[in-house]
């Protein structure tokens, strides 16, 4: 789960691209199972393009684009998935 990217960003776990992850301020998750190994390296690119006019980022005007919030792995059940 990744909480919030500011601007843009991808995601890939051990080089297997798991999306695109669009701007804005909902939470990003991914089924990741099938993907995971003994040891696993998360990547996770933002992207803060400039241009005129800028991409909106409401309340972050003046601050550095990146990973806001938290990136943590969810395990459960398929029960919980409900």
């Amino acid at each position: 789960m990744i909480e919030r990217v500011d601007a843009y960003g991808r995601a890939l776990l051990n080089g297997q691209a798991l999306g695109e992850i669009p701007a804005g301020g909902c939470l990003w998750r991914r089924e990741i199972t099938a993907a995971l190994r003994p040891r696993n390296e998360l990547v996770v690119e933002v992207e803060l393009p400039g241009g005129e006019p800028p991409p909106a980022r409401p309340g972050r005007e003046a601050q550095p684009g990146g990973l806001v919030g938290e990136v943590r792995l969810e395990i459960f059940t398929a029960a919980d998935a409900g």
